[in-house]
């Protein structure tokens, strides 16, 4: 986590990214500061959790990525589709600061998607499963702002993220047990 002059996120952003970030499904009329990417971050959080998983003491850092991942499955202030974006919106042009809300979050996109993807996707790369992988790492984590656990996120993605049937005929590269520890 980059530490920020303005302290940590309140939505848990892993890592602010320069104005280029700032592409679609992002809304790129200058009301944004910044952006990141989900998908990178999944991976951190993937990484975090495999390290954990070798002894290495990574809880701090997976107890702070957790919050987002948590929080976009089932905070329903969020459209929960948005976990397969390629990018999501962090400051806002307007005050400097950081994004506070899941609603203003999603306000920052140019369009909300209408359903999942279900073209593009495979089993050996896809946005959606990145961000499933991460779920399971952050699964003994709850966000304490909200009460959210990891094992209630991971119970949802689990049970709404389509074409997990790729695992089987694909590639289960992304089909990771959750970690409980």
């Amino acid at each position: 986590m980059q530490r920020d002059r303005q302290g940590n996120s309140p939505l848990g952003v892993w890592i602010d990214r320069p104005a280029d970030f700032i592409q679609p499904p992002l809304k790129t009329d200058g009301s944004l500061l910044s952006a990141a990417s989900p998908w990178e971050e999944g991976f951190m959080a993937y990484s975090l959790g495999m390290a954990r998983d070798f002894g290495y003491d990574t809880v701090s850092l997976l107890q702070f990525i957790s919050k987002r991942f948590i929080n976009q499955c089932l905070n329903p202030g969020t459209d929960h589709i948005l976990v397969e974006a390629y990018r999501y919106p962090t400051k806002l042009t307007s005050t400097g600061t950081w994004i506070k809300d899941w609603p203003t979050n999603d306000s920052e996109y140019a369009t909300l998607p209408p359903h999942w993807n279900l073209t593009s996707e495979n089993g050996d790369h896809s946005y959606g499963f990145i961000f499933m992988a991460a779920v399971g790492m952050v699964y003994p984590y709850t966000d304490t702002s909200t009460g959210y656990s990891g094992a209630e996120a991971w119970n949802w993605i689990r049970a709404n993220k389509p074409n997990q049937s790729l695992f089987s005929t694909f590639s289960p590269k992304w089909d990771i047990l959750p970690r409980r520890k």
